[in-house]
């Protein structure tokens, strides 16, 4: 498959269908002809082309994949968040790492059947060589973070043998409407409309890229279907701001009142040990292979989640 229109007709399997992204995704899978099967523990999207599976993702066997029938599978179901991760690293590894070996066994016994691993930043870890590359040297500090690395390696080896057709996507630090208020945009949109403080981690001067979902979701649909030899993509936004700036942009579009205070990682239920200081991306090589060109800015991004924050309190 070489661009979008090449989704029509095609059967994609999507797991944690239900998620952040998988909610952008299915939605824009859809509107390029495709017909999907999603599976979550929660109930996902609901319209024509779209069949949900309410369940684990871990618990899907080879006959219930066969019985599918995939043109694709797009992995997305994992831990959320390195602070989630962090409480039990056991069981983010099992959760990540054997879900991924489980559903790389599965696919490999189907042929023509293509795998899409979405992995994560924060393989990178603490680098001091700045923008970060997919050659970049991975020496990631969390168990969230080494059990993406350890997932991705899995994926690439198996496809270097021609087991598996595998491709990897790293994505960095995407944002937007719906998203967890455990991450650090959708945070400061609730503290600065409900008129709290926004904390930042010391000085907040630590450096972020930041990619609006649907910027995303464009440049997974790219990575999915591309049939050259490049089978690793960092897929990021365009612009990389301080996460102190960032809080004085939220309060200023939102019109708060809010002051930005400073406060401690563990506040945030973050050890400080896996805190990364700075991830700047570069995508030269989506840019340049996929044509990925990310549209959104980070001030659209911001108003978009604001109104979207706003909506849903008068809803409520």
């Amino acid at each position: 498959m070489n661009d979008l229109s090449s989704y029509a007709g095609r059967r994609i399997l999507v797991t944690g269908a239900a998620g952040f992204i998988g909610s952008a995704l299915v939605p824009r899978l859809l509107q390029a002809g495709a017909t999907v099967v999603g599976i979550d523990i929660r109930q996902g999207y609901e319209g024509p082309g779209y069949e949900h599976r309410l369940g684990d993702a871990a618990n899907l066997t080879a006959a219930e994949l066969a019985e599918v029938r995939p043109d694709m599978v797009v992995h997305l179901a994992s831990v959320v968040g390195v602070v989630a991760a962090a409480s039990d690293p056991a069981a983010t590894r099992r959760a990540i790492l054997g879900m991924t070996t489980q559903f790389v066994d599965l696919v490999e016994s189907l042929s023509g059947v293509r795998f899409v691993y979405v992995s994560s930043s924060e393989v990178y870890g603490q680098s001091t060589a700045f923008p970060l590359v997919e050659k970049s040297p991975l020496a990631p500090l969390s168990a969230y973070g080494q059990a993406k690395r350890d997932a991705e390696e899995l994926v690439s080896a198996r496809t270097a043998a021609g087991r598996l057709d595998g491709i990897v996507v790293r994505p960095f630090n995407v944002y937007g409407p719906g998203q967890r208020t455990d991450f650090v945009v959708t945070r400061f949109v609730e503290q600065a409309l409900s008129g709290d403080d926004l904390t930042v981690v010391d000085s907040g001067d630590q450096l972020r890229t930041f990619t609006y979902v649907d910027d995303f979701v464009e440049g997974l649909l790219r990575a999915a279907a591309h049939d050259g030899d490049e089978r690793l993509f960092n897929i990021s936004g365009h612009e990389t701001w301080t996460i102190g700036a960032l809080a004085s942009a939220v309060v200023d579009l939102a019109g708060s009142a809010s002051s930005i205070v400073s406060t401690e990682p563990a506040d945030l239920g973050r050890p400080r040990e896996i805190e990364v200081e700075n991830r700047v991306a570069s995508c030269g090589r989506a840019r340049r292979v996929l044509g990925y060109q990310p549209r959104v800015g980070v001030l659209q991004g911001i108003g978009h989640c604001i109104d979207a924050a706003a909506e849903a309190s008068v809803r409520s």
